[in-house]
């Protein structure tokens, strides 16, 4: 916990025992979650927590640089990570979202006059649990 106070207060942050349960959520899961599902896996453990109060944290936490909302098929947003660049792969069977090595665009593939800022890939397709069911 320590670790995620102070990489709270390197990003402008002031730490908070909910924003602290969200974060760590966020890390021990790693399952690129919604609002929707923080709040769910967080409301009986912290009943005093709101939907706003993680939709303001985890909006905080995006706006610091530590976390990135992913724009999902269904215009879901899910948040992820900024530890280390990745692209990902989304299962079109059981909605996982799974981190995978990065997949980039090489020279002469973006349009010239286009300067890219930051690139995020998602593959679509079926994860190795739902083939092998």
């Amino acid at each position: 916990m320590l670790d995620i106070k102070k990489k709270f207060l390197e990003h402008g942050i002031t730490p908070s025992m909910q924003r602290l349960l969200i974060y760590q959520y966020i890390l021990r899961e790693r399952n690129h979650p919604s609002v929707d599902m923080i709040y769910s896996a967080l409301k009986k453990k912290a009943p005093t927590l709101s939907r706003t109060t993680v939709y303001n944290n985890v909006t905080l936490f995006v706006e610091k640089g530590l976390l990135f909302p992913m724009l999902t098929e269904t215009a879901e947003t899910r948040y992820d990570l900024t530890e280390h660049p990745h692209s990902h792969f989304i299962c079109s069977q059981c909605g996982m979202i799974y981190d995978i090595p990065s997949v980039s665009c090489g020279p002469g593939q973006i349009p010239e006059g286009f300067v890219t800022a930051k690139t995020q890939v998602y593959i679509q397709g079926t994860c190795k649990n739902c083939r092998s069911k």
